[in-house]
């Protein structure tokens, strides 16, 4: 039997980048007048870099914890900043001017969202109640 592979610097380094960027949009975000296609483009390459860097690190074996917690928290900051940028373009769309459109930025932040439950457990309330309904007739 083969024993896990642990995986080495190299990928935590790979999330602390991906971290990085999520943060910079973050303050770039917090600044006293965001540029809302500015940060839109920034957090559409911070997911991009998030799924690659996800792909590239977790097949390989399994994630230490520092890698976890990296990843974790740059979900965080991901969402945080895709809830940001859908309250402000259901305002103002600027979504044509990156090539995009504003159902394309919410399905994306829903991709978060089911990443983070995936990945990191949990449950809305509601989806339970919906679970225990179908599996057992009562919430």
């Amino acid at each position: 039997m083969n024993e896990p592979v642990v995986l080495d610097a190299l990928h935590s380094g790979r999330w602390q980048d991906v971290t990085s960027f999520a943060k910079v949009n973050a303050q770039d975000m917090a600044s006293r007048k965001p540029s809302v296609v500015q940060t839109l483009c920034i957090w559409l390459k911070s997911v991009d870099l998030y799924h690659q860097t996800e792909m590239d690190v977790i097949p390989g074996g399994y994630p230490s914890e520092q890698d976890r917690q990296e990843q974790k928290f740059t979900l965080s900051v991901l969402i945080n900043v895709g809830e940001w940028l859908v309250r402000h373009l259901r305002q103002n769309d600027v979504t044509a001017n990156v090539g995009v459109t504003l159902a394309d930025v919410e399905a994306t932040l829903e991709e978060l969202y089911i990443n983070q439950r995936i990945t990191f457990g949990g449950m809305t309330e509601e989806r339970r109640k919906q679970v225990l309904d179908e599996v057992f007739g009562a919430a």
